[in-house]
């Protein structure tokens, strides 16, 4: 008997056949470099993350300060300017998968933790940073008027494109800045962002356009990633060196890839009522989702190689050895841990 479920395999066939204009590229890379970082593209679960660097070998010994990277060969940083928020992860096809595993690892909780924070269906619903929607098209489902809100164009018209196909007729989906999201004042009910404000500059004026756009009362549910937590047992020197290089590479453009750990403190300043913090910590010796942050830190690099701050070299033996791990059933991959926040505008004084 036919099984009615597809392979991952043959999910991203029929995904690449349907979408072919916005997943295919007949662009040759022009350099050696290019070509390593075509290489690096994820092409499938965690078998196939693998396949793209078999043979390589992994790196040395842990680097115990950031500052002794730029000791490492072919490892440097190159001098930024102020660049605003920038966001280091790329788009396309490769970033669509990474965007449906996220919703696989974190929708379940996300779900309990909107329930937890009053939502119902009547209610009008804002995701920001909504990426493919998964969120904004389940509170549709619940009968929410929800609005996902992003600057992918790219993102927004498959995230509309699903909601059409679902029927989800109270599901909408445009472009906007965070920091101005064109929302009337006083009109969400609950707002929802997720590893959103870690990549900001100004995450507490952020949320004071969130702030703004609540009703009284309202909730702002936000879940945020605290990278640092990301760790290996044994311990991998590539996990620890790439965690660290994304982190400086962070830090250098003004932005907290740990900053989940502040959430809390950012809300307090944008005038938040704090009403409930959490946090959980995914883990995996095996299963499809073990090599995530390999494949979301090897994303950041490669941006970070094609402005010149990180050798497309040094990324090849890194993911080498981060492969190595994932593929070892006897290493435990610890994903970054995910801080949860409800934060209640105040409701206005009589």
């Amino acid at each position: 008997m036919p099984t009615l479920k597809k392979s991952r395999m043959e999910w991203q066939e029929d995904y690449r056949t349907r979408r072919p204009a916005l997943h295919r590229s007949t662009h040759r890379p022009a350099s050696r470099s290019a070509d390593r970082l075509h290489a690096l593209d994820w092409c499938g679960p965690a078998v196939d993350i693998r396949s793209a660097t078999k043979g390589l070998t992994s790196v040395s010994a842990p680097v115990e300060q950031i500052a002794t990277l730029t000791a490492l060969s072919g490892v440097y940083f190159a001098p930024m300017s102020a660049i605003g928020d920038k966001y280091l992860l790329g788009s396309g096809r490769s970033d669509h998968d990474r965007l449906r595993v996220i919703s696989e690892i974190h929708d379940g909780r996300t779900r309990k933790l909107l329930r937890k924070a009053g939502f119902v269906g009547r209610h009008r619903f804002v995701e920001f940073g909504c990426g493919l929607g998964y969120v904004t098209r389940w509170a549709a489902s619940e009968g929410a008027h929800a609005t996902g809100i992003d600057l992918n164009e790219d993102n927004l018209t498959i995230a509309t494109e699903l909601a059409d196909q679902a029927g989800l007729k109270t599901a909408e989906f445009r472009s906007a800045n965070i920091y101005e999201p064109g929302l009337k004042p006083d009109s969400v009910d609950v707002s929802y962002s997720r590893w959103l404000m870690v990549h900001l500059n100004r995450p507490v004026d952020a949320m004071r356009a969130i702030h703004a756009a609540l009703k009284p009362g309202g909730v702002m549910v936000c879940e945020e990633a605290d990278v640092s937590a990301v760790y290996t047992e044994p311990p991998s020197s590539a996990y620890t060196e790439l965690r660290d290089i994304c982190l400086e590479g962070a830090r250098q453009r003004g932005v907290d890839y740990s900053g989940g750990r502040r959430v809390h403190l950012w809300a307090k300043e944008a005038g938040f009522e704090i009403v409930h913090v959490d946090a959980y910590h995914p883990h995996y010796v095996t299963g499809e989702h073990k090599g995530f942050w390999n494949w979301t830190l090897r994303a950041v690099a490669k941006g970070m190689v094609k402005e010149g701050s990180l050798t497309a070299a040094r990324l090849e033996e890194l993911v080498a050895g981060m492969n190595k791990a994932d593929a070892s059933p006897d290493t435990l991959v610890a994903h970054c841990r995910m801080h949860q926040l409800i934060a209640k505008k105040p409701d206005m004084k009589v």
